[in-house]
């Protein structure tokens, strides 16, 4: 029973841990390197359709003390380009991919500038057309790729929840208090200015003044409220009596006067002042 269960562990472990690995390939390289500034690099390939972790993995040429170590993950389709110093021979030699730094057996192996992988000089590069494949071909112009927007080193990434929104007690706006609005004064009218035609001045009871009429001296009782225009005052009323009186003397004594300077001349005409 126990050989049972130590076999389908195996079964269901061991097939997912040799299928990741036959699934990263060491995909493009340039072994010209001559500087820091232009080293020797290696790019790996994954040809599955899942994300695979390398973190311990390691790049070896042929020796064992020659090697880089690897990080992080490979995304599905992608790739991921490594440095390797100026380690690499120009005249040819071993790339081993290992899956962990003691591994004896290689997780994909290539014997670069041999019958089956072309050479490059300095500016080109050798690698799988297309990528992924067993064919190589030198390329004019290096194609590295380096995508590391998957790789988190030594963890898997863990995806960032999504905040659930809080909610939050809207302030009352404290009301803004309405300005009583001023009283505007109204404009005070404007004193009228008397002028001669203002209402005639209601007299007292005594001093109404007594009008001459052919029908005798009226009383302007009976129009209290109405007097000669200009208010005319009772000396005035009484100079215009004077000068009335005045007047009617002077014409019948120019009357008299008259008919006695022409008494006798007029014998057949009518005397024009006679009544």
């Amino acid at each position: 029973m126990k050989k049972v269960l130590l076999l389908f562990l195996f079964l269901l472990f061991f097939p997912k841990s040799v299928n990741a690995s036959s699934n990263i390939v060491i995909n493009e390289f340039y072994a010209m390197g001559d500087s820091t500034s232009n080293p020797d690099w290696v790019e790996l390939y994954n040809t599955s359709n899942e994300k695979i972790n390398i973190e311990g993995w390691v790049i070896r040429d042929s020796t064992d003390s020659n090697k880089i170590d690897l990080n992080g993950n490979i995304c599905p389709k992608s790739f991921r380009k490594f440095d390797f110093s100026n380690k690499l021979n120009k005249d040819g030699d071993k790339i081993r991919l290992l899956d962990s730094a003691g591994a004896t057996n290689s997780v994909n192996e290539i014997n670069y500038f041999s019958d089956q992988i072309p050479s490059h000089v300095e500016g080109q590069s050798t690698g799988r057309q297309p990528d992924g494949s067993d064919t190589w071909s030198m390329f004019t112009s290096p194609t590295p790729t380096n995508d590391e927007s998957c790789s988190t080193p030594g963890t898997e990434p863990t995806p960032t929840p999504t905040p659930t929104p809080t909610s939050s007690t809207t302030a009352t706006p404290t009301p803004t208090p309405t300005p009583t609005p001023k009283v505007t004064p109204k404009p005070s009218a404007s004193p009228k200015s008397s002028s001669p035609s203002a209402s005639p001045q209601v007299l007292a009871e005594k001093d109404r003044p007594l009008i001459a009429s052919d029908a005798g001296l009226l009383d302007t009782s009976s129009e209290p409220h109405e007097t000669f225009q200009n208010a005319p005052s009772k000396k005035v009323a009484g100079i215009l009596i004077v000068s009335g009186t005045a007047l009617v003397l002077f014409a019948l004594g120019f009357h008299l006067w008259y008919r006695k300077i022409n008494k006798g001349k007029i014998h057949e005409t009518k005397d024009p002042f006679e009544l």
